[in-house]
């Protein structure tokens, strides 16, 4: 794979980056990928489980909010399981792409290594480029409940209990 910064693709590649999920209860709710200067266009992204099942998808375009230099689209959110791998990865086509130090992830998610795949369609990328440098050109956004979201459904189900206990006492 060629390496350098802002690499223009002149062959047809989805770049991948591989993560585990570290936690539970993490849902990731939008695709995106990097605000690179000189992008031509959309970027199809994808989000695989660690089979190559392909569990969520997304046309990210230019006129999409962007977060830390990055354009996200929101997707039906998708929910992980700690200790699984997964991969969000891109068909970049003609869109320059560029590569990095390994990002500084939460600790709900850890970065394990890049992949690869020359092909002119989305597909999950199977060519492991390395751990070291990360592709700048995938990324996701994921939520996970608040601490006291547990706390409040504790509570709201033992009042259904108690309530559904006292009604049937009575009848």
């Amino acid at each position: 794979m060629p390496s350098g910064s802002d690499y223009q693709a002149g062959i047809f590649v989805v770049l991948g980056n591989v993560f585990t999920a570290n936690t539970n209860n993490i849902s990731v709710n939008a695709l995106g990928f990097y605000q690179q200067p000189n992008l031509t266009g959309s970027e199809l992204v994808g989000l695989y489980n660690q089979s190559g099942t392909l569990l969520a998808s997304v046309t990210v375009l230019l006129t999409d909010p962007t977060a830390s230099r990055f354009f996200f689209h929101n997707i039906t959110p998708v929910a992980l399981t700690a200790g699984t791998q997964y991969t969000v990865a891109a068909q970049v086509g003609n869109n320059p792409w560029s590569y990095g130090p390994a990002p500084t992830t939460p600790a709900d998610v850890t970065f394990n290594y890049n992949d690869y795949l020359y092909t002119n369609v989305l597909a999950f990328p199977t060519t492991q480029h390395g751990s070291g440098p990360a592709y700048y050109g995938t990324n996701f956004e994921f939520t996970t409940p608040e601490p006291g979201f547990y706390g409040a459904l504790a509570l709201s189900l033992c009042g259904l209990v108690v309530g559904l206990t006292r009604r049937s006492r009575r009848a």
